[in-house]
Formats: structure tokens, sequence, C-alpha cells
């Protein structure tokens, strides 16, 4: 049996390592938009645009291949029920739509998102 242990991964190259065709998230976000949108933590998120009550949409900082990735949504909330859905998915960004049991759009705290599938 062997051990394998690091501190950093780099390429040949000597940059960051490059996740490509390979079983891993290649972007998460966790925000926050109830009083105004903040990025609690991320990952290849360039930044997130609050663009309407209850919808942000994270732009990528290194883009999918395409459209057809794989996003899992969460909307956190301690009392009712919270819908989060991925609306338009480009390459380059994702639109999070959060909305109440009566589909009224919301701004809630705790939101989060992952995108798996291939890097351009």
């Amino acid at each position: 049996m062997s051990t394998l242990k690091a501190d950093t991964i780099q390429s040949t190259g000597g940059g960051a390592a490059t996740l490509t065709k390979q079983h891993a998230a290649k972007s998460f976000i966790n925000y926050n938009q109830s009083s105004g949108l903040s990025v609690e933590a991320s990952f290849n998120i360039t930044s997130c645009t609050d663009s309407a009550t209850g919808v942000a949409i994270p732009n990528l900082t290194s883009a999918m291949s395409g459209g057809d990735y794989s996003s899992t949504a969460m909307a956190g909330f301690d009392a009712g029920v919270r819908v989060m859905t991925t609306t338009t998915k480009t390459a380059s960004n994702l639109t999070l739509n959060v909305s109440n049991k009566d589909q009224a759009d919301k701004d809630e705290e705790d939101l989060s998102c992952t995108i798996q599938g291939d890097l351009a």
C-alpha cells in the first residue's frame, strides 16, 4: 500500500493543475441574497450578478465546454418551502432562481450551487 502526501499539486508548467475530463466539481458557489448579494465561498466563480429578486447569475472563471453540464442547487430556509432552479445555462454562466411554494421570487440566505461537467 502507498500513501501520497502533497501540499500543492501543479501542472508541469508550474501553474495550478486544471481538472479536465475528470469527475470532480468544476465550480461551486455559496451566497446570501437576503440583503444584497454577498458571496460567502466559491470556486471557479469570477463574479455573481444580483439580477432581480430571487435571481442571481454566477459567472465562471473557466468556462465549461458548453451549456449541457450538470448543476445542483439548494436553498436553505428554516420555515416554509423554497425552490431553487437553474433556468439558463451557458458555457460561462447560469441563472439561479429562488422562489417560494407560491412561485413568488424570494431573496434568501444560504444559497448554493455546484457544477459538474467538462471544462472548455
